[in-house]
């Protein structure tokens, strides 16, 4: 990315310019933290993760993850869950424990949540 880094910023100014709009772009490398992101069932913790970051603007979009994995951006809205096919370009993006580790269940049970309420009040 770093090679490309005048290309990537030149096409985003274009890209900017086309749609009627005069931000700036500019772009860092290095450490970034990142909060909890989460598509339908598969969750991303937060951590400071190794970044390229291109800043349009003020930079107060919220879109990483879609820039990196677009696949991720396409949740199923009427079942709240990442397509199979998504699921499959984020695997081969990740390594195996990398993978499990967005993927795994978040088990909540309700009844004992419940009762842990009633004793602390």
């Amino acid at each position: 990315m770093l090679n490309n880094d005048k290309t990537i910023k030149s096409m985003a100014t274009k890209a900017i310019a086309d749609n009627g709009y005069d931000y700036t772009v500019s772009s860092t490398f290095g450490f970034s933290d990142f909060p909890v992101k989460t598509y339908g069932d598969v969750i991303f913790p937060k951590g400071t993760y190794t970044s390229y970051t291109i800043k349009i603007g003020n930079g107060k979009g919220h879109n990483w993850w879609c820039v990196l994995y677009p696949p991720l951006c396409f949740v199923d809205v009427s079942t709240g869950v990442l397509p199979d096919n998504s699921k499959k370009k984020l695997r081969d993006s990740l390594s195996d424990t990398q993978y499990h580790t967005v993927t795994k269940y978040n088990f909540k049970f309700k009844y004992l949540k419940f009762f842990n309420n009633l004793c602390q009040n």
